[in-house]
């Protein structure tokens, strides 16, 4: 029986799209509490809360219907896809409760389980602790997991400190979406899908340090809302507009064949519907590019702003210690008309 049977997902995680949140959001008042150091403002991966002159706790939470059939990958993935938030804030995470929807009497008891330990192996990796969970009997599948983090003061990163001359560094090869989808339709198999797997089950610790060592300005991870989607938080967020080179942009292999075969997720689409209008683009751009820039991404990279003599070493020195290549994909300019443009 397919995991994925048990999802209302159409192909890949999806998200609320920003717009539909922020007015909501907005109108809550507890969120301006003077500890609080990153709340809502910029729509940050995770919070950080001030707890002494040192050190603050990061806290954040995800998860998403079944993605793949394996349980213990699909577990593997929302773990470390929730795990994410944290590093991108600078963060070292270090407790974890896992949320999760159970079929009974459809899904066997040792599939939940497989899910279960498959997240649990992410946490461990991490170096976190599992501490419990909230489960509900409903017809789908969910799983994900609630993190708290710590980060010292004075290491906090945020999407907001992007600056004018910075160049942009991508961590992961991007394409899961279209892979996802392709994998469902059964145009590829599992071999195939392999890359995308190691891709999307692979913690984003390694390059939090570098990114300490590298003065970076700005982070966050690249999930649903697409690379496009994500650059244009840092933009709006630190007031800069964000050139990509899409030339330079890493790709899944194969991926731009896939896509142009029409193995784009619905999400792809309503993430280009949604922040197109604020996107200057180049015309004699491939749309099969673009929707892969517009894919949605499952546990991505992170997206890092740097100054610009520190970007090459900083490739430098996260490539060196992982089989994940990360590439410089661009700058960051003064604020123009519009806060993204994509050549």
């Amino acid at each position: 029986m397919r995991l994925t049977e048990f999802s209302s997902c159409g192909g890949c995680a999806a998200k609320l799209p920003v717009g539909t949140l922020a007015p909501i959001l907005r109108q809550m008042q507890s969120v301006n509490h003077p500890d609080l150091l990153v709340g809502i403002e910029h729509f940050d991966d995770a919070a950080v809360y001030k707890i002494n002159e040192e050190n603050s706790l990061v806290q954040t939470v995800d998860f998403f219907p079944a993605i793949v059939d394996d349980p213990k990958a699909f577990g593997r993935i929302a773990a470390a896809n929730a795990l994410s938030d944290v590093y991108a804030m600078g963060g070292q995470p270090l407790t974890a409760m896992c949320i999760a929807t159970f079929p009974e009497g459809l899904l066997s008891a040792n599939d939940f389980l497989d899910i279960l330990k498959g997240g649990e192996e992410k946490i461990m990796e991490a170096g976190a602790t599992l501490v419990g969970g909230h489960t509900l009997k409903e017809k789908i599948v969910i799983y994900g997991l609630s993190v708290t983090g710590i980060v010292k003061n004075s290491e906090i990163i945020t999407n907001s400190g992007a600056k004018e001359g910075d160049c942009l560094v991508l961590t992961k090869p991007i394409g899961t979406g279209v892979y996802i989808n392709a994998l469902k339709s059964g145009a590829i198999q599992g071999k195939e899908f392999e890359e995308a797997l190691e891709l999307m089950t692979a913690l984003n610790d390694y390059p939090v340090e570098p990114m300490k060592k590298h003065e970076t300005t700005a982070c966050t991870d690249v999930t649903g809302f697409s690379l496009l989607g994500h650059a244009l938080e840092i933009a709006k967020a630190s007031n800069v507009t964000i050139k990509i080179d899409s030339g330079k942009v890493p790709f899944i292999r194969n991926v731009k064949r896939l896509s142009n075969e029409g193995h784009v997720p619905s999400s792809t689409i309503r993430n280009s519907s949604h922040f197109s209008p604020e996107i200057t683009r180049d015309n004699n751009i491939d749309e099969a590019i673009m929707n892969i820039l517009f894919d949605p991404q499952t546990n991505g990279g992170l997206l890092i702003s740097c100054p610009k003599e520190e970007g090459s070493n900083l490739v430098k020195t996260i490539n060196r210690d992982s089989s994940i290549k990360s590439a410089v994909i661009g700058e960051v300019t003064k604020k123009r008309n519009t806060c993204l443009t994509i050549s």
